[in-house]
């Protein structure tokens, strides 16, 4: 009979939550784009080559699970990564694998 698996014991509902969040490869170019700095929107279309609209339907659901934090300074606003809440995922998907 096979050893009963640890993820059994954990609630995964926030991880499958962040799963979905990012499960899109526009997504995690723009995780991968905010990385390393803060990016306007401007910045972040250009990048990407996508009209304001689509990228906003794309920023919601990273903003919505706390991946991203957001500052308005005049008429820009600018995207950067939480890395606080990025290590809080990586470890909650360490006990997934490991």
């Amino acid at each position: 009979m096979p050893k009963k698996c640890p993820c059994l014991k954990i609630e995964l509902k926030e991880t499958s939550v962040f799963l979905k969040a990012i499960a899109e490869a526009t997504r995690l170019k723009i995780i991968c784009l905010l990385k390393n700095k803060e990016l306007c929107v401007c910045e972040i279309m250009a990048a990407l080559k996508l009209p304001h609209t689509l990228l906003l339907h794309h920023l919601r659901p990273l903003l919505k699970i706390g991946l991203l934090h957001k500052r308005a300074k005049g008429r820009f606003t600018y995207y950067c990564l939480d890395k606080k809440a990025l290590a809080g995922f990586r470890k909650q998907l360490a006990r997934l694998i490991n």
